[in-house]
């Protein structure tokens, strides 16, 4: 994408979040607020990928009830996410080291909280891994690169004890040596929005990965890539062949010098019982069971590879 064009899509996106902040039902947020003598400085900043939201934000979201507010939860869940946006974040996106469609990306996430498409406001539930999600891209601490988002993370030792024990010292030599640390890594994480979360498309999950790639590249003091989770179990194509590609990007990158291991099977709540129905079905008659599936590659592995699919892309 052109530089020049995500600019002004910048500005225009300020504008698109200022005219949603201005609208009579935030404003009407914006007056309960202050009538309550609620602290909202900080309460974005306090979500983060786990746990419930700060008690402020619910203790806003039961008075705008009370007041017999239409879809409060939703209306408070947007006030504080442009209010937090605009008055502190918005201004250090030119000086961001990402490319410039994360940054387009980044803005579209932007302009879904001030106009949200009516089938995603599932997304504004309190305490929702989704609404979560939004709050860290928000606060700059997680960005979106097409069917997945990323942010800064880091290897658990834990993990040493739970990978096979065949495996556990090359990856501890591949962490501390190869990788030069646990941490910080990018670790990538499912988009929450519908327009992302119907189905994965091997093509579009190797346009969110060069994103990532590439902004590896624009940040040194990152160390490498880390993915995890069921989705990574390398029996995953038996259950799910649409999904085989998976497998098949990680061998891509184990060939250039990532490592790949599990730490034992994949917990029943982590996600893969939603869904494919002949997943479900594999695993609930016992013919099919998930690895949590951990993949590390260092950095300059993880950018050579998106250099070679930026090229096929």
């Amino acid at each position: 994408m052109d530089q020049h064009w995500v600019e002004g899509f910048d500005v225009s996106t300020r504008e698109c979040c200022l005219a949603a902040l201005s609208s009579d039902i935030l404003q009407r947020v914006a007056r309960v607020v202050s009538a309550a003598g609620i602290p909202t400085d900080g309460l974005v900043e306090q979500v983060t990928s786990m746990g419930p939201l700060p008690e402020p934000w619910l203790a806003i979201t039961r008075k705008c009830e009370e007041q017999a507010f239409p879809d409060a939860a939703l209306h408070v869940a947007r006030y504080l996410l442009l209010n937090t946006l605009l008055r502190k974040y918005f201004d250090r996106l030119p000086s961001l080291a990402v490319p410039p469609d994360v940054k387009y990306l980044l803005c579209d996430e932007f302009r879904f909280i001030a106009e949200p498409e009516s089938n995603s406001l599932y997304v504004f539930t309190p305490g929702s891994y989704a609404l979560r999600s939004l709050c860290m891209c928000v606060t700059l601490r997680r960005f979106p690169a097409g069917q997945v988002q990323f942010e800064q993370g880091g290897f658990p030792r834990s993990y040493l004890l739970k990978v096979p024990r065949e495996d556990a010292g090359k990856l501890a030599w591949h962490v501390f040596v190869r990788m030069g640390g646990r941490k910080p890594y990018y670790m990538p994480h499912n988009s929450p929005r519908r327009k992302y979360a119907t189905v994965f498309v091997e093509k579009e999950q190797r346009r969110s990965l060069v994103r990532i790639a590439k902004t590896l590249e624009l940040n040194p003091q990152i160390k490498g890539y880390m993915g995890e989770g069921w989705l990574q179990s390398p029996n995953l194509g038996e259950a799910s062949p649409h999904l085989a590609w998976m497998m098949k990007i990680n061998r891509e990158l184990i060939d250039l010098g990532a490592l790949f291991t599990n730490t034992g099977p994949s917990p029943e709540d982590a996600g893969f019982l939603v869904g494919d129905r002949r997943r479900i079905e594999a695993y609930k008659s016992k013919r099919w069971a998930p690895l949590h599936g951990v993949l590390i590659a260092p950095r300059e592995t993880f950018i050579e590879w998106g250099r070679q699919q930026a090229n096929r892309l």
